[in-house]
C-alpha cells in the first residue's frame, strides 16, 4: 500500500493548478452553453444534467455531479491508482463548485438561454462541446478525469469484449434514447450528438496534439541497400 508520504510526493502542484482551471473551463461550457438549452454532454455529466432537469429545483447540477462521480472514482481506485483518483476527485469538486457559482451566485441568467449564444441550438452545441471538451482534454492530459463512466469503461470493457470507446459510446447512445423518450423530442438528442462529436475532437487535439506518430512496414529483398537511407530519414521524438 502506498504511504501517505509517497502519495503527497507523487502529487504535482502544477497538475493541481491546471486541473483547477480545467474544472472551471468545463463548467463554463456546460452551464453557459449546454444546460440552458437542454443540450447534453456525455457520460455521467450527461446523466447529471438529465437528473437535474427532471428533479426538484433545490437539487442542483453540482449535487448530482458529486453524488454520481465520487463513488465511481472510489470504486476504480485500485484499477486506476490513488494519484489518478485524487486528481479526478479534485477536478470534479472544482467543476461542481464552479457550476454552482455560475448557476446560483453570479449575476448571470442561465435559466432558459445561453448568455453568449441565446437559444441557438447549433451555436450552443458547437461552442459548448468545444469548451467542455477543452476542459476534459486538459484533465485527461494532466492525470485525471471528469467522468466516472471512463473508470467503469476501463474496468468492464475488456471483460465484456469491447473497447473502452465502444463502452462509452453505448452508454451515451442509451442515454440519448432515454432523453428523447423523456422529453418526447429527438431534436435535443441529435444536437447533443453534435456536442459530443465536437467535444471528442477537442479532447483529441489537447491530449494528442496535431501530430500523430505514423508507422509503416517495408518489405524488401534489398535491405542492405536501403537500410542506411531509412535510418537517415527516421525521425524519433
Amino acid at each position: 500500500m502506498t504511504s501517505l508520504k509517497g502519495i503527497i510526493k507523487g502529487i504535482s502542484i502544477k497538475n493541481i493548478i491546471i486541473l483547477f482551471f480545467a474544472g472551471i473551463i468545463n463548467s463554463i461550457g456546460v452551464t453557459m452553453f449546454l444546460a440552458p438549452v437542454n443540450l447534453y454532454d456525455s457520460g455521467i455529466s450527461e446523466t447529471s444534467m438529465l437528473l437535474w432537469q427532471i428533479t426538484p429545483e433545490y437539487l442542483s447540477l453540482s449535487i448530482f455531479l458529486v453524488v454520481l462521480n465520487v463513488p465511481l472514482f472510489l470504486f476504480g481506485l485500485k484499477k486506476k491508482g490513488i494519484i489518478f483518483t485524487i486528481y479526478s476527485l479534485w477536478a470534479v469538486f472544482v467543476y461542481s463548485a464552479a457550476s454552482y457559482i455560475i448557476s446560483y451566485v453570479l449575476p448571470i441568467d442561465v435559466a432558459s438561454s445561453s448568455p453568449f449564444a441565446g437559444t441557438d441550438l447549433l451555436l450552443c452545441a458547437v461552442f459548448g462541446g468545444l469548451i467542455s471538451g477543452a476542459g476534459s482534454g486538459l484533465t485527461l492530459r494532466f492525470g485525471g478525469a471528469f467522468d466516472g463512466i471512463e473508470v467503469l469503461a476501463a474496468i468492464f470493457a475488456k471483460k465484456i469484449g469491447i473497447t473502452v470507446g465502444t463502452f462509452v459510446m453505448i452508454y451515451n447512445v442509451i442515454l440519448y434514447i432515454i432523453i428523447g423518450c423523456v422529453f418526447h423530442s429527438w431534436t435535443l438528442p441529435l444536437y447533443s450528438i453534435v456536442t459530443y462529436a465536437v467535444a471528442i475532437k477537442a479532447v483529441d487535439f489537447i491530449v494528442e496534439g496535431l501530430d500523430k506518430a505514423k508507422s509503416v512496414m517495408i518489405i524488401t529483398e534489398h535491405e542492405k541497400r536501403f537500410a542506411p537511407l531509412f535510418r537517415k530519414n527516421l525521425v524519433t521524438e
